[in-house]
């Protein structure tokens, strides 16, 4: 990827990655590759379809010293058939996908999205394909070759407008911001901007036109579905004549609440039960309140500004976790309200196990399993698993304990599927850790 380091496109890709490079023209870079895919569980790769062979690191010969080896490839147009050779970019995949002809204003030519559609969706189901890949090597025993293109990907993506023309023989058009075939849908002015009208069935056509209260609307040009999106140019006037006498604040609270009134009385504006919003853009966007659901509360009502963090951020970097993380529990016919005294447990209470790193004890009839490890993202041992298994065991058969509470420390949750290495080299089933004590007497 091209641009200094601290560029915008660097950024988004290749934030907090580590990387190396490698010559695969040289002997001693091959060797390196396939050294590593000997103990990796996947391997991704975007060459044309000819060069993996021709490095000597396509799957047959990875998976030979790897059987458990998910390999993923990327490709423009798929790995075999009459294109398979051409390079891939989003552009040209964007045109020959179809994407192009059905985005953009009517008369206006084809016209590209935004974003590298085609790019973002062969990425997403690639990976949508390793995990299934994963999952199956769970009870296979081995990996698989995973494959998908950009062309497949934009072909996938196409949706219903595909669909309207398998079933129906209809050739989908450019609507520009009109939904194809779902009438009034699309981007409307404001007295200060513009919004966004969805508004898709019969029930919600009758609610908006209650709403605006326009007696043109009532015409038999816009009675149903079909007519409506026969007659879409002058409707969508009407509407764009209404909502441009407003602005896009109030317009937007009167079609997404619910009271029954008329949404030009600004003290009590009524709505359709429909999505509307402003259309800001996405630059706005980004420091709306909805964009920060996933951060800390503290910060949610401040204005500086959103930062997008990697899961992989340092931890200095990343938003505070939640002070209750998921638990397991376990009920034998005790009060639930037991759960609350956990908040009130200390850890001194507790009895250390494997060197420090497990902390079992019952304490007022809650039996507790908390897995200290946090500097290693609570990873579980085979020391501390059968120590916990051990102690698992015991609590089970100790009338006492009412409850079970299974955790981590430090303000983290449980990683699944660490120390995983550790485990299979014990000869011990590898499954992760979210069934580590799943066969402790059907505890959980």
């Amino acid at each position: 990827m091209g641009g200094s380091r601290e560029g915008s496109d660097f950024q988004n890709l290749h934030r907090n990655k580590r990387s190396m490079v490698l010559n695969l023209k040289d002997p001693d870079g091959v060797a390196i590759v396939r050294k590593m895919a000997e103990t990796a569980d996947v391997v991704v790769e975007n060459y044309r379809p000819d060069v993996k062979f021709r490095l000597g690191i396509d799957y047959e010969t990875l998976s030979a010293a790897n059987p458990r080896l998910v390999y993923a490839s990327i490709s423009g147009f798929g790995q075999d058939g009459p294109l398979a050779g051409r390079p891939g970019f989003d552009q040209i995949a964007q045109g020959m996908g179809g994407l192009m002809s059905i985005t953009g204003a009517p008369g206006e030519g084809p016209m590209r999205v935004g974003i590298p559609i085609a790019d973002l969706t062969a990425g997403g189901f690639a990976a949508q394909g390793v995990l299934l890949a994963l999952l199956g090597r769970e009870k296979t025993g081995k990996g698989q070759w995973v494959q998908t293109s950009l062309l497949q990907a934009q072909i996938a993506m196409l949706d219903f407008q595909a669909a309207r023309w398998l079933m129906d023989g209809n050739v989908p058009k450019q609507a520009g911001n009109d939904h194809p075939t779902s009438i009034p849908t699309g981007v409307f002015a404001t007295s200060d901007g513009f919004i966004n009208i969805a508004c898709a069935g019969q029930h919600i056509w009758l609610r908006l036109k209650e709403e605006l209260a326009d007696e043109r609307m009532d015409h038999e040009d816009y009675a149903d579905q079909p007519s409506r999106s026969e007659n879409r140019k002058p409707l969508n006037a009407i509407i764009n004549e209404n909502t441009s006498q407003n602005s896009t604040v109030l317009l937007g609270r009167a079609l997404c609440r619910n009271r029954r009134a008329l949404w030009r009385d600004q003290q009590h504006p009524a709505g359709v039960r429909k999505p509307a919003g402003a259309a800001s853009g996405h630059g706005p966007r980004c420091g709306q309140p909805g964009t920060r659901s996933g951060t800390d509360r503290r910060s949610a009502d401040q204005d500086e500004q959103l930062v997008i963090r990697h899961p992989q951020a340092a931890a200095d970097q990343r938003p505070a976790h939640r002070r209750n993380p998921r638990r397991v529990r376990l009920y034998r016919g005790g009060n639930r309200r037991l759960c609350s005294k956990r908040r009130n447990m200390k850890f001194d209470q507790l009895t250390a196990h494997a060197e420090g790193k497990l902390l079992t004890g019952i304490v007022d009839r809650v039996g507790h399993v908390v897995i200290n490890n946090p500097e290693r993202h609570n990873a579980i041992s085979l020391a501390m698993y059968q120590a916990g298994a051990a102690e698992v065991n015991r609590m089970a058969a100790d009338p006492e304990a009412r409850l079970l509470v299974v955790r981590g420390a430090g303000g983290q949750s449980l990683c699944v599927r660490c120390g995983h290495l550790e485990i299979r080299e014990r000869t011990v089933e590898r499954r992760g850790c979210e069934q580590i004590f799943r066969s402790q007497q059907g505890l959980l």
